[in-house]
C-alpha cells in the first residue's frame, strides 16, 4: 500500500513538474547564450565588433547547433540516473541533422545565433505557434 501511495504521489508530482521542466529546458537550449566574443578594433576595424553570434550556453547544444543540427525534441524521464536527474531532471535532447541543410543551419547559428526547432511540442513549450515548424 505504501508503494502504491508513493507511486501515486510521484505521478502527481510528475504531472505538475513535466510541463514546467520541459518549458525551462526548451528556453535554456534555445535562448540561453554566452556573451558573443569581442574582436579588438585592431582586428575588426575602428569600432571593434563581435566576431559571431552568441553561442548556446549549453556546450552540447552549442556543439550540435554549430555543426548544423536543429533541435528536434525533448524527452521527459529519459535519464533517471542520479547524474541525469541532477544535471537535467532526467530530460534528454534529440538533435536532427538534415544533410541538405547542414551548411545553411550552421551558418545561421554562427552568424545570427538562430536555433532551428523542428518539433511542435518544443515550440509549444516555448509558447510559439506550431506553424513555425520547419
Amino acid at each position: 500500500a505504501a508503494a502504491a501511495a508513493a507511486a501515486a504521489a510521484s505521478a502527481s508530482e510528475s504531472h505538475v513538474l513535466k510541463p514546467l521542466v520541459l518549458r525551462l529546458a526548451a528556453a535554456y537550449l534555445v535562448q540561453a547564450k554566452k556573451k558573443a566574443p569581442f574582436v579588438p578594433a585592431a582586428v575588426a576595424g575602428s569600432e571593434g565588433a563581435p566576431s559571431s553570434a552568441a553561442a548556446a550556453l549549453d556546450p552540447v547544444a552549442n556543439f550540435h547547433l554549430r555543426n548544423g543540427a536543429a533541435l528536434r525534441g525533448l524527452n521527459w524521464g529519459a535519464d533517471l540516473s542520479a547524474k541525469g536527474l541532477e544535471a537535467s531532471y532526467g530530460v534528454m535532447v534529440n538533435y536532427e541533422y538534415e544533410l541538405t541543410r547542414i551548411a545553411e543551419r550552421a551558418e545561421a547559428y554562427a552568424t545570427k545565433g538562430k536555433v532551428l526547432v523542428t518539433s511542435e511540442p518544443v515550440l509549444e513549450a516555448l509558447g510559439h505557434s506550431t506553424s513555425n515548424v520547419q
